[in-house]
């Protein structure tokens, strides 16, 4: 008799405490889905793996994190701000991942484990890094359609981008604030367009926070959305982090886009 949908994600948070990569293999053909939330911890299967990999720092769940993407789980989806979804990496650090996906809980990590200074989990978070980005990008590409464009059209857009007189949003960033139009945020970000939709701050200010960011970072992003392209020669860290933004905000056209640089450059398992 086959398993209950409900039985069947218990089978899912099982297999993921233990790192039982068989287990997961097993219900490959059923219904299960991925992208499902615990219903207590708040995390998805592939964020749960992304924790297990930080607490456990065995390869193995390397293994399940990619398994898992392939699978149909979503490194773009984010948990709420209400998620109780949280990583101990030691007795004194514990990191909420509540409003991460499971790209930028992967940063957020790397940003936390530096104080702790152990090496085995900076190369295993860089090395879920990589395949969580070559994973996604083959999933995401397979699906991607591509037009060709005129100059015209990308010189039009690098003139709209340019006009900051007409900008009504502000990124406050690790620099300078950075601006651009709500507009095309809102069209271009579910997660943007709840931020400025909201009664909380970034609605009723239009400022956004990403104080943990360059503003060379906010600005490759923005041209990327705005132009498929940039004009600057950036940074392997900013496209990292250029990268970051767009899983967080789930804008997976620039996913695929700032991605594909990092494979052209030899993926970001260098930096």
């Amino acid at each position: 008799m086959p398993l209950a949908a409900r039985d069947l994600q218990r089978v899912v948070w099982a297999a993921l405490e233990d790192g039982d990569l068989e287990a997961l293999r097993k219900l490959s053909e059923t219904n299960v889905d991925w992208n499902k939330t615990h219903p207590s911890e708040g995390s998805t299967p592939l964020i749960k793996a992304i924790c297990r990999l930080a607490q456990k720092r065995k390869k193995k769940y390397l293994d399940i994190i990619e398994w898992l993407i392939r699978q149909g789980a979503d490194p773009t989806y984010t948990l709420p701000d209400v998620s109780n979804c949280s990583v101990r990496l030691s007795a004194a650090e514990k990191i909420s991942l509540a409003g991460h996906s499971a790209f930028s809980s992967i940063t957020a990590l790397m940003k936390t484990h530096k104080k702790l200074e152990v090496p085995s989990l900076s190369k295993l978070l860089r090395k879920a890094r990589r395949l969580m980005t070559s994973a996604s990008v083959a999933s995401m590409s397979s699906q991607r359609d591509q037009v060709r464009v005129d100059k015209s059209v990308v010189d039009l857009w690098e003139r709209i981008l340019e006009s900051t007189a007409s900008h009504d949003v502000a990124f406050q960033t690790a620099g300078k604030p950075v601006t651009a139009h709500s507009l095309v945020l809102l069209e271009a970000s579910p997660v943007l367009k709840a931020m400025l939709h909201s009664p909380m701050r970034e609605g009723g200010t239009r400022q956004i926070e990403v104080r943990d960011t360059s503003s060379s970072a906010v600005q490759l992003f923005l041209e990327t959305l705005y132009t498929c392209s940039s004009r600057l020669e950036p940074t392997c860290q900013d496209v990292l982090a250029a990268l970051d933004l767009a899983h967080r905000w789930q804008v997976n056209g620039v996913v695929v886009i700032l991605s594909e640089v990092l494979e052209v450059r030899g993926g970001p398992s260098q930096f």
